[in-house]
Parts: C-alpha cells; sequence; structure tokens
C-alpha cells in the first residue's frame, strides 16, 4: 500500500469512529453511570467489534452480505431490534429509579453510580458496534474496495486491522474519562433519570429509523 492509502483509510476510519453515534452514546452512559472503569471496558469491547468488522471485510464476509439482500435484510432487523431494546431498557430503568424512592422529592434523589462487571460492559459495547451498527457493513465494504488496492500483503493486513483498533478504542477511552469529570458526575448524579431518558428515547428512534429503512 501507498502511503495515501494508508492516510485516506485511517482518516476516513477516524473520522467515522469520532462522529457521534450508538458507541459514543453507549459509552458516554456507561462511564457516568457505572464509572470510567466499565466506559473503558465497553471501549474494549467496541474495538473487539471493530476488529470483527475489519477483518470481516479483508476476509470477504461483508461482500458475502453485500451479495446477498435477503442476509442484509436479517442483519439490519436484528440491529435495529437490538437499539429499541437497548433504549427500552434504559427508560425502565429510569422509571425504576424514579419510584425506588417515593418518600423523597426530586431535588433529594440522586442518581447514584451502579456496579457494573466487566463482562456486561464489553458485552454492550461488542454488540452495539456489532449488530448494533449495520450500516457498517457499508462504510467498511466501500472504505476498503475504494480505497485500498485489490491485494494486500498479510503483514499490511495485520497492521491496519491493528491501526483500526488502536485509534477506536484509544478514542472511546477518552470519552470514557472525560466523562469523569467532577462536574460531569455531580451533574449526572443531579440529571441522570433526564439524561438516561434522552438517551433512551434516541437509542429506540434509531432503531426505528433503521426499521423503516429496512421496511422501505
Amino acid at each position: 500500500m501507498t502511503l495515501a492509502n494508508w492516510a485516506t483509510c485511517l482518516l476516513t476510519f477516524s473520522l467515522a469512529v469520532i462522529s457521534p453515534g450508538p458507541d459514543f452514546l453507549l459509552v458516554l452512559r456507561t462511564s457516568l453511570k457505572f464509572g470510567s472503569s466499565q466506559g473503558i471496558a465497553t471501549a474494549a469491547g467496541i474495538a473487539g467489534g471493530t476488529s470483527l468488522w475489519s477483518i470481516g471485510t479483508l476476509a470477504g464476509v461483508l461482500s458475502l452480505l453485500t451479495t446477498r439482500p435477503q442476509l442484509t435484510f436479517y442483519f439490519h432487523f436484528l440491529g435495529a431490534f437490538f437499539l429499541m431494546l437497548y433504549g427500552i431498557k434504559i427508560l425502565f430503568s429510569v422509571i425504576k429509579t424514579r419510584l425506588s424512592s417515593p418518600q423523597q422529592s426530586d431535588s433529594e434523589k440522586k442518581y447514584l453510580v451502579l456496579p457494573q462487571n466487566f463482562l456486561s460492559s464489553f458485552s454492550f459495547g461488542l454488540a452495539t458496534t456489532t449488530i448494533g451498527n449495520p450500516k457498517a457493513i457499508i462504510f467498511y465494504t466501500l472504505v476498503f474496495v475504494s480505497i485500498l488496492p485489490p491485494h494486500l500483503f498479510i503483514t499490511e493486513s495485520i497492521i491496519l486491522v491493528l491501526s483500526m483498533i488502536v485509534i477506536s478504542f484509544t478514542w472511546f477511552v477518552l470519552i470514557s474519562l472525560v466523562a469523569r469529570k467532577k462536574t460531569l458526575v455531580i451533574f449526572y448524579q443531579k440529571y441522570g433519570w433526564l439524561i438516561d431518558s434522552l438517551l433512551g428515547t434516541v437509542f429506540i428512534l434509531l432503531g426505528l429509523s433503521l426499521l423503516f429503512q429496512v421496511i422501505m
């Protein structure tokens, strides 16, 4: 690969990673609610998903999906269902929290950080960036087909995949650390129910939007 190929591919991928989406919202909420360690675990899951997408593209798996409309349909449908389900889960969590201490006034209620294990955070990150982001099929296929040369050496493929994993992981770790700033934590403890309500609604709308595109 030429230097131009490397620069174009990694820059395009970096811009896609830093653009707000389900991954960004998931890391932000996880870090605020469960702590930066769980946000980093989620970032690791997203990086794992990145490796699956990139390896799958290089191996020709995604090209198979793009040539099989029925497989793409089911995959998009599964992604839409996952996003809506996660949004509903967040909203139910908000309702449960708001009703858990009815004797307290709104000003006294605090949206406290709750425990969550590494596996749960990692799994949500992995699921959100794979089945929760089915449009990645199109992105990865277009990027690899239009930018990269037809044939890559095995060493180039390994370096490319590792570079994308590092970019993805680094960005979302940064998000998780920024989200744990004291002022943001205090703000979340006070208005967490409102933030979660908004994020849950956004996830549901993203899922509905994807479902509408699939049906149409």
